[in-house]
């Protein structure tokens, strides 16, 4: 039935979040960074760049689970090491609740990471819901990528009295991409400083080769921010935004 597969993903709530983009909505204390497709020496001086800056919490969207070249693969690991409250990333295997975590190489240290799993409810493909915390099979508890980089940047007195991390709960979306100030790594290494940076949250991850093209997929999720209600052909938003 065509009708129905065209709302298999649809809510009614939909239609409001569709209308609020570019609505003028700022996230001025959190800076996006586009690491494109650059090889691990560009990134490791990128990150060092960031971290110069002196931001109150960075995160990094980025996967490193093979070793690649020697050279850069050293530069990444070291720069990783010289900032141990960097917020790194892994990824939950759904039916083993195994981690997927960094090469071995890079020595990860998972009470710094995040899982960057994303939660569409019901399995269905839409990114509606946050999960801010997920108990294993063997009674771990682990804090998802967003939920680290909250409890780096709050106070004590906000996080505790902040329950962001138990339940699911609905993202009340925004803004686009449109609304975060963003660079691209080139700009980024080739300034001494930004001052906005400073005290800021800072997400390294991919954000397309060019952050308008419809075409670059990679990390891509659709969102209730989609313009196309019903039968979306092409997903709205990168992860690490959603982040």
């Amino acid at each position: 039935d065509p009708f129905a597969k065209a709302f298999r993903d649809f809510e009614y709530t939909d239609m409001y979040y569709s209308k609020l983009i570019d609505t003028g909505h700022f996230s001025g204390n959190i800076i996006l960074v586009n690491v494109k497709r650059s090889d691990r020496i560009e990134i490791a001086e990128t990150i060092e760049r960031v971290m110069r800056m002196q931001p109150k919490a960075v995160g990094i969207d980025l996967r490193f689970e093979e070793r690649k070249d020697s050279i850069g693969d050293a530069a990444l690991r070291d720069v990783l090491h010289k900032y141990p409250d960097l917020i790194t990333a892994y990824y939950i295997n759904d039916n083993t609740d195994s981690i997927i975590c960094y090469h071995p190489y890079f020595e990860q240290d998972i009470k710094n990471a995040g899982f960057i799993n994303l939660n569409p409810k019901n399995g269905g493909l839409v990114v509606r819901t946050y999960l801010g915390e997920k108990e294993t099979n063997d009674n771990k508890t682990l804090y998802s990528f967003a939920s680290k980089i909250a409890d780096a940047y709050l106070t004590d007195t906000e996080r505790k009295r902040s329950n962001a991390y138990k339940g699911v709960f609905n993202i009340n979306y925004r803004s686009t991409i449109k609304n975060f100030t963003t660079f691209d790594l080139e700009i980024l290494r080739a300034e001494d400083t930004i001052d906005i940076i400073q005290d800021a949250v800072v997400l390294i991850g991919h954000l397309g080769s060019d952050p308008d093209s419809e075409f670059d997929t990679e990390d891509k999720h659709f969102t209730p921010l989609n313009p196309i209600l019903t039968g979306k052909s092409k997903p709205d938003m990168y992860g690490v935004v959603i982040h």
